[in-house]
């Protein structure tokens, strides 16, 4: 008797999926090779995953917004606009 049943994992043996896991995994081994403890460092993750919240919550409202059928072309201007405000209204 199986632990797990065979349909459980046929989604772990997809190509793409595991291309990609590996490709990303290879990278951040590289990094870690190349630049040191620093790259692994817990203030270096966590300013990575500030810089990129704002493509996180972009891609949430894309999903909402295909799901429901319609598209939105313009997500990558209206964020280029709000980033230059930003900087401008900073200075």
């Amino acid at each position: 008797m199986r632990l797990f049943p065979a349909k459980t994992f046929n989604h772990l043996r997809s190509i793409d999926e595991i291309g990609a896991i590996a490709g990303l995994l290879s990278v951040c081994g590289l990094l870690v090779l190349l630049v040191g403890e620093k790259f692994a460092h817990s203030s270096n993750l966590l300013q990575v995953a500030r810089q990129a919240s704002s493509y996180g919550i972009m891609s949430v409202g894309m999903v909402l917004l295909l799901s429901m059928g319609e598209i939105d072309l313009s997500v990558g201007a209206i964020l280029t606009l709000v980033n230059v405000s930003s900087a401008i209204a900073l200075r």
